[in-house]
């Protein structure tokens, strides 16, 4: 998302796979890795509903997260996201379209039995925090970023800020992602549970994406050639790949 140079996007996928928690979660027996990739899957149709506004991508949305939530329900963040962008580029219009609520309608039929099945035990984990409140959850989520992605988080913000300030000139794609670091912390609140690092994956992803941006960004205000822009960014990610690396081997 948000480069049409392959390499661009290469190297955001690589610095994912390189985050810590990333390559701890994939050597755990637990659903986390699924989890997030079946989000991450649904954000892409909704990329795609927005563009195309076809019925399809709404249905493809509604599987694909209907899915991810019934493989963990944290997922459930997933569906803040359609507000989120509708929020950011005032695209009001779209709420009075019949295939965006698709949607729901899908996520109604797949989860809601199960939901009324198991109940009892689900709802179980949500027991709530005293005092949990949107600051605790914001710096929690902000600090476990740090730990996590360290300079990438530095890098992405200017292109997160610039993203959220102009949506409008940002591929729809792009704008799903970076949705996820509003909603994900969101639903971590409503939900009133612990934040955990192997919880915000898709999050990491966002900021790998916005990194590769955000060298762009920072590389074009000091006016550098463009051809130096993808040499950055493979250093970028050679970089933080080798530094990882040396943790996990």
């Amino acid at each position: 998302a948000g480069s049409d140079d392959p390499l661009l996007r290469a190297a955001a996928g690589v610095m994912t796979l390189a985050i810590p928690v990333v390559q701890r979660s994939a050597s755990l027996v637990m659903v986390d890795i699924a989890c997030s990739s079946l989000a991450l899957a649904s954000l892409f149709f909704l990329a795609r509903y927005f563009e195309k506004l076809r019925w399809t991508d709404s249905l493809l949305f509604g599987l694909f997260a209907s899915f991810a939530v019934l493989t963990k329900n944290s997922a459930y963040y997933v569906f803040f996201v359609p507000a989120a962008v509708i929020v950011l580029r005032k695209d009001w219009r779209i709420l009075a379209r019949r295939s965006f609520w698709i949607a729901p309608l899908v996520f109604a039929v797949f989860y809601g039995p199960w939901m009324l099945l198991s109940r009892r035990v689900l709802l179980l984990g949500i027991v709530g925090l005293p005092g949990f409140r949107p600051a605790d959850v914001i710096t929690g989520f902000v600090e476990m970023l740090w730990n996590q992605a360290g300079v990438l988080l530095v890098l992405a913000l200017p292109r997160i800020v610039h993203s959220f300030w102009n949506p409008g000139r940002i591929p729809v794609a792009e704008l799903c992602l970076y949705a996820v670091l509003p909603a994900l912390p969101f639903s971590i609140f409503l939900a009133q549970v612990p934040i955990q690092e192997r919880l915000l994956i898709s999050a990491m992803a966002a900021v790998a994406v916005a990194a590769t941006g955000g060298v762009r960004q920072i590389l074009s205000w000091l006016r550098l050639p463009l051809k130096l822009h993808p040499v950055a960014v493979t250093l970028l990610g050679g970089w933080f790949v080798w530094n990882n690396a040396l943790e996990f081997p």
